[in-house]
């Protein structure tokens, strides 16, 4: 990805020519030279508080409120955007709109266009990253659980981390874990998020190697992991990192991403390591 802005810009206006269309994010992700999931996690690193496939419900309904306001058929719209059937365009429709869409022709001067977007001024991150490739055998681990969550819900994440402080969680692990412990995150609704059908959600854990009644257990598969290095174990200095490697070291590297699979945290003293399950490209 030589220019960034060109290359994002050019996604988007790939997704505009495909909005009334099944959407194949493979393909879109060929015009970055990444994987879709790359472009997933690139698109929410940069936007911040909304994912990609987030992104294209809210265009195909700002462009369906648009036909509806000039008078067209609810029943056309839905399936014009790609939605089942007019119930769930309805549902889609009112959690965004506040009004079913019967009443868009009624109050066109009252909604709320969600535009197109356009990327301008990408800072590409230009401190090298030092990583090193592991292949790891199968693991079991244990420990507390954000539950299922949003993948852009960080708050929720850093308010997991503010309990395990204060409850004595984490000194527990610490103490039963040797010299370092974990954190860990999955996505548990792959092939729906890129097929745009649902939310981008995900599971986040911190982990240890102890068993205890109250913890939840993990178990994160044999696989190559590519394992960077973070000079802190601060949480803005591991999304500096991620953004990196999604940014810059993915597209340009001799590896693609690998999923199913857990994205994984080794925290040891002062510093940590993130991460990723990773192939050669074939």
């Amino acid at each position: 990805m030589k220019n960034y802005n060109e290359v994002l810009n050019q996604v988007i206006e790939d997704i505009e020519s495909h909005l009334t269309e099944e959407i194949d994010y493979k393909e879109i992700a060929k015009i970055a030279g990444i994987t879709d999931y790359a472009l997933q996690r690139i698109f929410s690193f940069l936007v911040g508080d909304m994912t990609l496939t987030e992104y294209v419900r809210k265009r195909r309904l700002s462009c369906a409120m648009q036909e509806l306001a000039k008078g067209e058929k609810v029943i056309d719209v839905a399936l014009k955007y790609q939605y089942d059937s007019p119930i769930s365009f309805t549902r889609a429709f009112k959690k965004m709109y506040d009004i079913a869409p019967s009443k868009a022709k009624q109050t066109p001067n009252s909604l709320k266009i969600f535009p197109k977007l356009t990327f301008d001024n990408i800072k590409v991150p230009s401190q090298k990253l030092e990583y090193r490739i592991v292949p790891l055998e199968q693991q079991t681990f244990y420990g507390k659980s954000t539950k299922l969550i949003k993948t852009t819900n960080s708050r929720t994440i850093a308010e997991l981390w503010d309990k395990v402080h204060q409850d004595g969680t984490l000194d527990y692990i610490k103490r039963t874990s040797t010299s370092f412990y974990y954190g860990a995150s999955i996505y548990t609704n792959i092939e729906e998020m890129r097929m745009g059908q649902e939310e981008d959600k995900m599971h986040y854990y911190i982990l240890g190697k102890e068993k205890r009644q109250d913890f939840s257990k993990v178990v994160i598969p044999k696989a190559t992991w590519a394992l960077f290095k973070v000079d802190s174990n601060k949480q803005k200095d591991i999304l500096e990192t991620i953004n990196q490697i999604f940014l810059k070291w993915l597209p340009n590297s001799e590896y693609e991403y690998v999923y199913p699979y857990y994205n994984i945290e080794i925290y040891y003293n002062n510093w940590c390591e993130y991460g990723i399950p990773v192939k050669k490209k074939q």
